[in-house]
């Protein structure tokens, strides 16, 4: 008999069955007990465990179903607003990612040293040396940055910029910047790609007809997705016109030569020559290729010119979008070959314009080597609009609302935006049989419709009658065996909605539909991205889907027919609804030009043709016509080159386009801002020999910025030719602003009364005259502020084209309005998405209430968190916000109730506004995941993070604007809640309702989800607010009755309750229910059945636990077990259970004779039993695709097989317990699991695995990696494989099929047959970036064509970050201590590393994030300087604060420092006493010590101990160990200072009793000279006064010394030696005088001689000299002498006289001079050779007196001295010898 199984749970293998929640609805009365009775109950604690895990995951289901209301309720006025449609989603998250960067570095380019391109072979070569020259020098800068990003550089450029790209995290760009030699860092952005009517549109064919200009010669450039160069369409008409051959690309670095159309493509994403795009792009590249240069069925702008295929999207469809690397690379060799125009139909939304942005460099520079750079504006509309293919809108009322995205912000860009075609060329599709009669496009009058989207392959399929089979949304659950039956060899219709596109045609062609046919499911179009590209399937309308689902349903026939047609379109002289807007952030001005980009028919891969619309489409079309402009100007030889090339090429097509009108509405002028100067008008351009430019920049365009009530504007007119030109001045109709109408719809209209006005109407220019016109534009009062202000200054010819420069500015402050949204529950909230709040667990909001009306709202006192508990419910907060405006900075921080910060969280700087994402169907929102709170801080007392104080916090969000850098703050409450409820009292009401008294104290009770307990069972309700209540003490009743859960005797009633924290709080009451005291079972009903999976069945002791409760303190006998109750009558007991038992007894003996209760119950514990067939140990081998599995299973009443991979769940059909399924199988192991059930709740699960060794249906992943990802891989040195030491990373993996073809980089790889495993060793693997090749091909996959042909990035870095702490200091333990006495202190860091991307965090505080630019490139960072990070922190006052500092790398690398900060503040040290080890005068050193150290050393206690310092300057302090010794006289400076800053005030002594050398010189003076007398009187005297200096002389040359004390007589010639000396010691140098006497009469010579010289020598007792014995001189001689002794440095006539009148009138006066007057000599025996005058001698030592004295150590004064006594002795010797000899 065949048995029906219905599925009684979504997941049988955990549970077959589901209970039901019973309804509470009876009226009865509890006994009152609560929990703080602390009464003794069985089981107690499971019971409240019971309860919390079910009171959660009430709220867990019912904070789902709050969100849902309030998503639903939100959608809802959002939907009544016109800000969502239906079909959009409310919110995304989004996710920090890795993104790649290029760092700029200063020095030169080779552009600027080599001549402009040809493209000729010696050109290149010139160039590529030229370049690699400047690649090698970035080699210093590189090392330093790739140690400090911890990867390698990825690609280096020195052509047009000295750069090179590296992958890193994202917001690490301010160390880069920080280096020596780098100029900038910029992230590389993400970008996405963006007919001969058109060519009509903007005369293209009269440039071809009358200029006979195709673009021969001219070769354009696409960086886009690739280009297939095989199409048909694709060739020169001239094969010879082209300047690229196949010689002249030779010496590229890279890539190949293709053919003459395509003389060189190479991609850049892959590293590889594949440059046909079979990625996710669709096409794109080779479609914009056609609208530029096809020369076919198609043709282009420019058919005649060569393009260059530059490939930057890649074909791993894993990797989405391309990186500024890549783009920058093409851009260089796109120069480098010679490219006169580079069309870029890329971007990414709404960016910033940074001249700095190394894409924007390299743009500039192939503008100044002479190549026009065109790239699309973007395809998103405005910001405040959620259709990108209706009227712009501006649903946000905001009044900046761009999206014009990078690069073509960039300023030297000519940035196109997009206007409608005036054909559109549809692919059609159309019923043969005619059953199938659309309707959709009127202008289709054959019952076609149009093709929105499909996968470009062959669809001769549907050719053939076939049905149409009904699948729903096309699930593998959709595909039923009769459905299976249907839709094989049939086509399958399928609805949009719930899976992907790609599942569901991936389901429809495993159920071996022909085709898949998808409709919408809402108004609109669909637009499809299929994995894959070979299975026909085919986009449609929603009406058409109608059409289809009739047929289908009627079963008729359908056979289809693919077509083209041709139909007018209705927005033909209309802007396209999806260009995107300007002005940039900064209010410059793009985009500049409009071009056909609306239902553009071109290109496709394999000579097919494809419809597309975007500013994609646009831009090509703008590139074909500066190809054709620049053709023409240098046919006509006007002898421009490089950037002035450019740019006149660029302001012939602004200044000639012609402006477009609103039809829609005023039927005035389209905004400057979406159409730039208006639609190209080539052939005029060409014409045009005439520029008009703004004055003060120089540009076709005009940004006025903010502007005043009055504004001058002057344009400068240049007329190149030589022709004189006439215009009138038309400044289209007035000046105009933006205006809404009623449905939001924005669009330009005049402004009433404001005036555009100059002083000639008609303007006349002269053959190469320049002209300045100067307009004057007036606002009324009555226009108010932050609003645009723009329009058009046209100048109408005569008989020359009409010239035209668009104006733009903002009346206003721009940045005034908000950055942030206001939240969700404040007054202005206008997010167009749900936002404004912050979300927990699950991304559940926080304070989630229902008001008074039942609505879920949310309620900013309840948005609270219980983070210590850790139960996985509400234990963070995370803020959900919606950016109105790009930011350049914002900062998270907490603060407490006091404003203090007590966690800053992240810092996110160079953020986008939030938008509509016309790719995801959904508003955008900031979801910021790095700023999630765990409710903790740092405690430095501890060391660790701890959690904070319950209390109220708030978020402070500081936004800072990308306009002018003011700041705005939005704040956002968040309370932390670690503390439960107390339930003060339960009682149950006479009505049957339970009544609760709860009592919290700050989030506040959860009342809509209480979990009530009764007997086991747990139970659902809600509470209601009774009376009696205040803020924090409430008394609830509950919202249903609950008598129907009792039974008869003493019931446990256990009841849960929550508050908006997510704490919970439990208490327990029995009740009694009746006057009897029944035996309740608990956990067991009469009759139940007990399985393996009854709750308290234990297998391994066969064993059930009885829980339940009886008469107080009772002791009785269950199947002869016995069991004692509680005081309030609980009991829990565990009896045997087999399988024939029926009943359970109670009794009062334990024989059980004294029966007083029966429990009858069934026992089915076989749990069902199954078998699979053709299985052996669980495995089944097979050679084919499917396969029907087969089996039996006995004892089940019902069975599924689930597929864990694709988490599928399939009923099995049992027919007496056999059953079957056809699978469809994957190459090698497919596992599923059968898993049956029976009504007892006995469940058996069996595992089985299906082997098929010939399915050619493989895997999604070929190449299943086991240590690399398949797009990305960050390797560090704990990863997998990576061998640091030898250099070698290991990668291991799996194929998904045996294939005939598997190399990795290019190197044939082995694999184990049987397991498909292998093994490849990278080598040389150090820090930088890998790619590492795949290459998969089998004959029998793919239709013979390459499954894998695409590369993986591996990212590598090895080293870990340097971290350098100042002010701190090791200790011998190796602890890192510092020491303050600032509270606040400050930080200070130092950071390294070999790469970029690097957080430091100080107390788990975000303190520094250095900017990422993902180039793993060590070579590139090698100059970075380190990075010098100060952090104020608050300290431990008067004690040790635990501080740590954290440096973790992009790669996960990380360094950790812990230090203790000791505070210290004292104001109070004692000064130092400070005391002289000698107060006399002395030559050596003078020691100072201080008198009170241990004073000091008590005075700090406990602290460190000060030490003591001096200064001789009170600038530069010296640390005294103990004293200090001081060698020089002086003012010397003292204080204690101690580690922590901390010093004493300063103690001053003044040493003056340090004397090196002799203070005051001796002086002589003698009665006579000259020998005048027979008695000479001796005078020795001091230069200065001294009390402290005593004179000696000698007479007998040195030989003795006496102390002068008085003056002295001499009677005989001597040599008189004088010297002074002090106390300290020192003496001055030897003052000598030969002092002469008059002779005594002679009588006998000899004897009266001897006499007088014995008499003279026993008077003075002084040996004779020599001198002393020789012959006095006769009177001759005498005379002679006189003359003789004058100096010979005094004019002698003059001394004559002076000695004369001294002689006569002073003879008693001290002499002024010496006969022999030797001067200082040393103290060595002394000659007599020396006249000079003691008095000269003494006025110079006088002289010298007065000047300072040499200092010790002044060695250049000691020798001053020393050589004027030398030179004045050397005089004296000479005098002296001449003396002699006369005598």
């Amino acid at each position: 008999m065949k048995q029906s199984v219905v599925k009684r749970s979504a997941l049988l293998a955990s549970s077959l069955l589901l209970l039901s929640t019973p309804v509470l609805d009876a009226t009865l009365v509890l006994a009152n007990e609560t929990s703080s009775q602390k009464e003794t109950q069985t089981n107690q604690k499971k019971v409240e465990e019971s309860v919390k895990n079910f009171l959660n995951e009430e709220k867990e289901l019912a904070n789902k179903a709050d969100a849902t209301d309030f998503y639903t309720r939100v959608n809802e006025q959002l939907k009544n607003e016109g800000l969502i449609t239906e079909g959009t989603s409310n919110t995304t998250v989004d996710k920090e990612q890795r993104i790649r960067v290029m760092v700029q570095l200063d020095e030169d380019v080779a552009i600027n040293k080599v001549d402009l391109p040809t493209g000729s072979k010696q050109s290149v070569q010139s160039i590529e040396k030229a370049t690699d020259t400047v690649v090698k020098k970035q080699s210093s800068v590189k090392a330093k940055i790739e140690k400090i990003a911890g990867s390698k550089a990825k690609r280096s450029f020195g052509y047009l910029l000295n750069a090179f790209s590296i992958n890193v995290k994202v917001g690490d760009i301010e160390k880069i910047e920080a280096l020596s030699g780098v100029v900038s860092v910029t992230p590389a952005q993400v970008f996405y790609p963006t007919d001969t009517h058109a060519n009509a549109i903007a005369d293209v064919q009269k440039v071809w007809e009358e200029k006979k200009l195709h673009g021969e010669g001219m070769v354009i450039s696409i960086i886009d997705s690739g280009i297939d160069p095989s199409h048909k369409d694709l060739f020169l008409s001239n094969p010879e016109s082209g300047p690229l051959t196949k010689e002249s690309v030779k010496k590229m670095d890279k890539g190949k030569y293709f053919s003459e159309k395509v003389p060189f493509g190479y991609n850049y994403a892959d590293g590889s020559d594949d440059i046909i795009d079979v990625g996710d792009a669709g096409m794109h590249g080779q479609h914009v290729a056609g609208i530029a240069g096809s020369n076919g069925e198609v043709k282009g702008v420019a058919p005649e010119a060569q393009l260059l295929a530059m490939k930057v999207f890649s074909n791993n469809k894993e990797l989405k979008g391309c990186y500024t690397d890549d783009i920058i690379a093409a851009i260089e060799d796109s120069v480098k070959l010679g490219a006169d125009v580079i069309n870029m139909s890329l971007g990414s939304v709404s960016a910033n314009t940074d001249p700095n942005d190394p894409q924007n460099q390299a743009i500039k520079r192939a503008s100044d080597a002479g190549v026009v750079s065109v790239i699309s504006a973007g395809n998103n509309s405005v910001s405040g609009t959620n259709d990108m293919h209706d009227t712009p809108k501006n649903l946000l009322n905001t009044s900046d609302m761009s999206t014009v995205g990078s690069p073509g912000v960039t300023t030297e860009a000519l940035t196109v935006a997009s206007s409608e075609n005036s054909i559109v060329t549809l692919e059609t599709l159309k019923d043969t049989l005619g059953n199938a009669v659309f309707s959709s496009v009127p202008e289709l009058t054959d019952g076609s419709t149009t093709i929105f989207s499909k996968v470009e392959t062959q669809y001769d399929v549907l050719n053939q009658e076939r049905e149409l089979i009904d699948v729903g949304f096309g699930k593998a659950t959709d595909y039923t065996d009769e459905v299976k039956k249907s839709v094989k060899d049939n086509i399958a219709l399928i609805q949009r909605g719930e899976i992907s596109f790609s599942e569901k045609a991936k389901y429809a062609k495993e159920n071996g539909a022909v085709a898949a046919f998808i409709y919408n499911n809402t108004d609109g179009i669909v637009q499809m991205s299929l994995d894959d590209a070979e299975y026909p399937t085919i986009g449609l309308s929603d009406v058409d889907g109608d059409v289809l689902l009739k047929v289908a349903k009627d079963k008729k026939k359908v056979a289809f027919n693919l077509g083209k047609a041709e139909v007018d379109n209705k927005m033909y002289g209309k802007m396209s609804d999806f260009s995107s807007w300007g002005p940039t952030p900064e209010l410059n001005f793009k985009p500049e030009i409009s071009a056909p980009g609306g239902n553009i028919y071109s290109l496709a891969n394999g000579n097919k043709y494809q419809t597309m619309s975007g500013t994609s489409m646009a831009s090509p079309f703008v590139a074909g016509s500066q190809a054709l402009i620049l053709q023409a100007i240098k046919e006509k030889k006007l002898n421009l080159s490089g950037k002035e090339l450019v740019k006149f090429a660029k302001d012939s097509a602004v200044n000639t386009s012609v402006p477009m009108f609103d039809v829609s509405h005023t039927k005035e002028i389209i905004s400057p801002r979406r159409q730039g100067a208006g639609q190209i008008n080539v052939s005029s351009a060409i014409e045009n020999e005439v520029s008009i430019l703004y004055t003060p920049t120089n540009e076709s365009t005009i940004a006025l910025k903010e502007i005043g009530r009055s504004t001058t504007i002057d344009v400068t007119l240049t007329n190149h030719s030589d022709k004189d030109k006439t215009y009138t001045v038309n400044d289209y109709g007035g000046v105009y602003t933006q205006s809404t109408d009623a449905n939001k719809e924005i669009y330009d209209t005049k402004i009433d009364k404001a005036n555009l006005t100059t002083d000639n109407q008609t303007i006349e220019l002269k053959a190469k005259e320049s002209k300045t016109v100067s307009f004057n534009l007036t606002l009324p009062f009555s226009f108010s502020e932050q609003q645009f202000v723009e329009g058009f200054i046209g100048f109408d010819g005569v008989d020359t084209p009409n010239l035209v420069i668009p104006y733009m500015g903002f009346f206003g402050t721009y940045s005034k309005d908000k950055s942030v949204d206001p939240l969700i529950f404040q007054e202005g909230h206008s997010a167009p998405t749900a936002s404004g709040f912050l979300v927990s667990n699950g991304n559940n909001i926080l304070g989630m209430v229902k008001n008074e009306k039942g609505e879920s709202v949310v309620d900013p006192d309840a948005m609270a968190i219980s983070p210590k508990n850790n139960d996985g419910v509400q234990d963070y907060s995370m803020p959900y916000l919606f950016f109105n405006r790009n930011f350049s900075q914002a900062t998270y921080d907490i603060i407490d109730d006091k404003g203090d910060t007590i966690k800053e969280l992240y810092i996110s700087k160079n953020g986008r506004k939030d938008f509509f994402n016309s790719g995801t169907g959904k508003w955008t929102t900031h979801a910021v995941s790095q700023a999630k709170w765990t409710g903790t801080s740092y405690n430095k007392k501890s060391g660790k993070e701890e959690q904070v104080p319950d209390g109220r916090y708030q978020y402070k969000v500081s936004v800072t604007s990308q306009n002018d850098g003011s700041t705005q703050e939005t704040y956002i409450p968040v309370t932390v809640d670690n503390t439960k409820p107390e339930i003060k009292h339960v009682e149950v009401s006479k009505t049957g309702t339970l009544l609760v008294d709860v009592t919290d104290n700050l989030s506040g009770v959860k009342p809509d989800v209480v979990a009530l307990n009764v007997n086991g069972k747990n139970y659902k309700m809600a509470l209601k607010k009774g009376s009696n209540n205040d803020k924090h003490h409430q008394q609830y009743e509950s919202t249903q009755r609950i008598s129907s859960v009792f039974s008869q005797g003493k019931n446990q009633v256990t009841l849960g309750v929550s508050d908006m924290a997510g704490n919970i709080a439990t208490t327990s009451i029995v009740a009694q229910q009746g006057d009897k005291e029944n035996i309740l079972i608990y956990n067991l009903s009469p009759n139940q059945t007990i399985s393996q999976n009854t709750a308290g069945y234990n297998k391994e002791t066969g064993s059930f636990t009885l829980s339940g409760s009886y008469k107080n303190d009772t002791v009785f006998y269950v199947d002869g077990v016995e069991v004692k109750t509680s005081d309030k009558g609980l009991f829990e007991v565990s009896v045997p259970i087999t399988k024939d038992k029926t009943s359970i007894l109670f009794t009062q003996d334990k024989e059980g004779t004294d029966l007083f209760g029966v429990m009858p119950v069934k026992v089915d514990l076989d749990a069902p039993v199954i078998e699979i067939n053709d299985s052996s140990d669980g495995k089944i081998n097979t050679t084919d695709s499917q396969y029907t599995l087969s089996g039996h299973i006995s004892d089940a009443t019902e069975a599924l097989l689930y597929n864990p991979k694709t988490e599928e769940k399939v009923p099995l059909t049992l027919d007496n317990g056999a059953f079957s399924k056809e699978l469809s199988l994957i190459y090698g192991d497919n596992l599923y699991y059968v898993i049956a059930g029976d009504e007892s709740d006995n469940h058996t699960t069996q595992q089985v695995v299906i082997h098929s060794s010939s399915a050619t249906k493989i895997d999604k992943n070929m190449i299943k990696f086991d240590n690399i990802d398949s797009s990305l891989s960050v390797i560090n040195t704990d990863s997998t494989g990576y061998d640091k030491d030898n250099k070698t990373l290991t990668i291991t993996g799996k194929l998904a099929y045996p294939v005939a073809n598997f190399a990795l980089n290019g190197e044939k790889v082995p694999y184990d047959p049987t397991t498909l495993a292998f093994s490849y060793q990278m080598k040389n693997i150090s820090t930088g970036s890998y790619r590492l090749t795949a290459y998969v091909q089998d004959d029998k996959l793919n239709q013979g064509k390459p499954v894998v042909n695409y590369g993986y990035t591996i990212w590598v870095d090895d080293t870990l970050p340097s971290l350098t702490l100042h002010n701190v200091e090791q200790q011998s333990d190796g602890r890192l201590v510092g020491f303050t006495n600032q509270n606040p202190y400050v930080v200070q860091a130092t950071i390294t590393d070999n790469l970029t991307g690097y957080d430091f965090s100080i107390n788990n505080n975000h303190v520094y994030t250095d900017p990422s630019y993902t180039t793993f490139n060590e070579s590139f960072f090698d100059k970075r300087p380190s990075v010098d990070v100060d952090y104020k922190v608050s300290l431990l006052p008067e004690a040790t604060s635990k501080m740590t500092a954290t440096l973790s790398d992009l790669v996960g690398n990380k360094q950790t420092l812990d230090f203790d900060m000791n505070h210290h503040k004292d104001d109070t040290i004692p000064t130092p006493r400070l005391v002289s080890s000698d107060g006399k005068l002395t030559r050596k050193p003078v020691v100072i010590s201080s008198s009170n150290e241990t004073d000091v050393a008590n005075h700090a206690g406990s602290f460190e101990k000060p030490n003591l310092y001096y200064s001789t300057d009170k600038e530069i302090w010296t640390v005294v160990p103990k004293d200090v010794s001081v060698s020089e006289n002086g003012n010397y400076y003292f204080k204690y200072a101690d580690k922590y800053g901390n010093e004493s005030a300063v103690s001053e002594i003044k040493v003056d009793n340090i004397r090196t050398e002799i203070k005051s010189l001796p002086t002589i003076s003698l009665s006579s000279y000259g020998g005048k007398e027979e008695k000479v009187t001796v005078t020795i005297g001091l230069t200065t006064e001294d009390t402290d200096t005593h004179l000696t002389y000698s007479l007998d040359e040195g030989k003795t010394w006496k102390e002068y004390k008085e003056a002295f007589d001499v009677t005989k010639d001597s040599v008189l030696q004088v010297k002074s000396v002090d106390t300290a010691g020192n003496e001055s140098p030897v003052l000598s005088e030969n002092i002469v006497v008059k002779p005594k009469p002679i009588q006998s010579k000899e004897s009266t001689t001897q006499t007088e010289l014995e008499k003279t020598d026993k008077k003075d007792g002084e040996t004779q000299t020599s001198n002393e014995l020789e012959e006095s001189p006769s009177e001759e001689e005498k005379g002679e002498a006189e003359k003789e002794q004058t100096p010979p440095f005094e004019n002698q006539e003059k001394e004559d006289k002076k000695i004369a009148e001294k002689e006569e009138n002073q003879k008693e006066k001290t002499s002024q001079l010496s006969q022999e007057s030797i001067g200082f000599i040393s103290n060595e025996t002394v000659k007599r050779s020396s006249n000079v005058s003691s008095n000269q001698t003494q006025e110079t030592l006088k002289s010298l007196s007065k000047n300072n004295l040499p200092k010790t150590g002044d060695a250049s004064n000691k020798k001053v001295v020393i050589i004027g006594i030398l030179m004045l002795s050397l005089v004296s010797i000479v005098w002296l010898n001449k003396r002699k000899k006369e005598q």
